[in-house]
């Protein structure tokens, strides 16, 4: 004898939204979102630029990296984002980074265990190890 649900039953209930939190059973109940997007308010503030020239190099099309660690060794992840660039000096950008935006990677230091609160900054200079300057 087979015990649990049905293929059927479960397709059912992922169709009926099940996928997203919300519950099968009355499907008027009121759910709110599993994630909510708070990078900004946090302090992350990073915007990526792939170096994308129209050449179609291969990491044109790759998107960024992140490294999460512990660089300054209060027990707090921090964060390293990696910015891309262009491969050569030739091309213009075909999405040129925000106007009065400093490319390069980006180190933000976790400020949760000084503050209690889940905050971060912009570390200076220390994101640019391994960005090559274009100019």
């Amino acid at each position: 004898m087979r015990r649990g649900i049905s293929r059927r039953d479960l397709l059912k209930a992922l169709a009926a939204g099940g996928l997203y939190g919300s519950q099968v059973s009355g499907a008027g109940a009121p759910h709110s979102p599993l994630f909510r997007e708070i990078a900004a308010e946090a302090g992350l503030n990073f915007h990526h630029s792939n170096g994308a020239t129209g050449q179609h190099y291969m990491p044109e099309a790759m998107g960024p990296g992140v490294a999460l660690f512990d660089y300054d060794n209060d027990g707090d992840l921090d964060v390293y984002l990696v910015q891309g660039t262009r491969l050569t000096r030739s091309g213009k950008f075909l999405s040129p980074p925000p106007s009065g935006w400093k490319p390069g990677n980006r180190l933000f230091k976790n400020l949760l265990a000084e503050t209690g609160e889940l905050r971060f900054v912009d570390v200076p200079d220390a994101g640019f190890i391994g960005y090559i300057d274009e100019a």
